[in-house]
């Protein structure tokens, strides 16, 4: 019996969230910036969460919980590698990684009645509609560039034993697609699966 392994989505995402935003530039109409806003956002949070599942499955060996929120992984996998501290909860990346998650929770969980964000995650408007965020291209890169915020921390708190991904070098609008990759020391060729 074979199986096959598929690039690691983190990749993917991350091209996908950095498309997004350089296509959301170049929009005229407020609905293209939305559309790419609602983009940018969601795969943010997907390549941050593909990220932390491979770094903790390649760090210690065995998966994350399924029960253990997106936020909970971020915080409990320094301390899992040795470091003596972990995220500061009021500083950033941490701060914006929240604002990033509460959003995107708010698009994804959506329900009209509550489309205003008047629960707003700490330093944001109150009274600011979802439309407005997704439509804002600096709040959408703002909130976008904690994802390499995230892995730079992590990256330090694990004293270098977490990695920096390849795919931070591409420049935005000209990925390699036939070539995403999990990190440096492990390619996955994106046209052809690779047997296992």
């Amino acid at each position: 019996m074979s199986s096959t392994r598929s690039p690691c989505i983190d990749s993917l995402c991350y091209a996908l969230m950095s498309d997004a935003l350089a296509t959301m530039a170049a929009a005229n109409k407020r609905l293209e910036k939305a559309k790419c806003g609602l983009a940018s956002i969601v795969f943010a949070c997907t390549c941050l969460e593909a990220y932390i599942n491979g770094a903790w499955e390649s760090l210690l060996g065995q998966p994350p919980s399924k029960r253990k929120s997106l936020r909970d992984k971020w915080l409990e996998l320094p301390a899992k590698c040795g470091a003596s501290s972990t995220f500061d909860t009021h500083a950033d990346p941490f701060r914006t990684f929240e604002k990033l998650l509460h959003i995107r929770n708010k698009l994804v969980h959506f329900k009209p009645w509550h489309e205003r964000l008047d629960d707003p995650p700490r330093g944001e408007q109150k009274d600011r509609y979802l439309l407005d965020v997704l439509t804002d291209e600096q709040t959408c890169r703002r909130l976008c560039a904690c994802v390499n915020g995230m892995v730079a921390k992590l990256c330090e708190l694990s004293d270098g034993r977490a990695t920096t991904p390849s795919y931070f070098d591409c420049d935005p609008g000209r990925w390699p697609v036939e070539r995403l990759t999990f990190d440096a020391q492990f390619p996955v060729e994106w046209t052809q699966r690779v047997k296992t």
